[in-house]
């Protein structure tokens, strides 16, 4: 479906889907994106850390 332009938004709680199925994974918090995670270097722990809050940075 990725090489049609196909997009599909998947809202989990299931980390180890979401490492599974994603090739990009987006955290967003308030309304605003936090952390951009690309496929094959993202972790659970990284999204841990992402949707935690402990990170200060907004992605652009």
């Amino acid at each position: 479906m990725a090489e049609q332009g196909v997009i599909v938004i998947v809202v989990s709680s299931d980390l180890q889907e979401l490492v599974r199925v994603s090739h990009r994974i987006l955290v967003m918090r308030k309304g605003r994106i936090i952390k951009e995670l690309a496929e094959g270097t993202v972790t659970q722990a990284d999204i841990l850390e992402a949707a935690s809050g402990l990170l200060g940075e907004v992605a652009e």
